[in-house]
């Protein structure tokens, strides 16, 4: 398999058949590629850029200090499986440290709080349409989009009601983004444009 520019999907290997699972993803662990399963295909996408790392970087700082206390860590690439057909790395994932403890790669979707996409040249149908799509259908009660396409950049807020996504709050970075319940903070979003 070769890496595109963009993301790359393949509809699961020549021996397991379609659709791919959890399993096949556990054969990529120590790859070094960023790979998800979505729908049961197999999504390999390129190394994030240097903006993208440093927006992934900057809520990681700004979101932690202010979580510790209330039950709650941030990490960024970790791992969320939500079926047997998908598994979903959000960029920056706020998630409950109260859980039992986690077994595995991967996160459940009753231990995560707010999931964080931010938005790439090769994922944005992905991350604005497929990926709100399927964390509302489990329950995540945030997300959190951080889309620089087209300029100026905007963090797009929505909260889960019933089985979808509200749009609560937008800005465009450099604005203070406030988080209600459960983090009552304002996200400083100055360093994101």
């Amino acid at each position: 398999m070769s890496l595109m520019a963009t993301s790359e999907r393949v509809r699961g290997d020549s021996q397991q058949g379609w659709p791919a699972t959890i399993e096949d993803l556990e054969m990529l662990q120590d790859s070094g590629l960023r790979a998800e399963l979505i729908d049961g295909d197999l999504i390999v996408t390129p190394p994030p850029n240097e903006w993208h790392q440093d927006v992934a970087y900057h809520l990681l700082v700004t979101l932690g200090p202010s979580l510790e206390g209330h039950g709650l860590a941030v990490r960024d690439n970790r791992g969320l499986r939500l079926t047997d057909n998908d598994m979903f790395i959000p960029d920056v994932v706020v998630y409950r440290t109260d859980r039992p403890a986690r077994s595995g790669l991967f996160l459940a979707p009753a231990d995560v709080v707010m999931a964080v996409e931010i938005v790439s040249h090769s994922s944005r149908r992905i991350d604005r349409l497929t990926k709100p799509a399927a964390l509302a259908a489990n329950g995540i009660p945030f997300y959190l989009l951080v889309d620089p396409f087209p300029a100026p950049v905007r963090l797009t807020l929505f909260e889960l009601v019933a089985d979808s996504y509200d749009q609560i709050a937008q800005v465009e970075a450099g604005t203070p983004l406030p988080l209600p319940a459960p983090f009552d903070i304002t996200l400083d979003t100055t360093r994101l444009a």
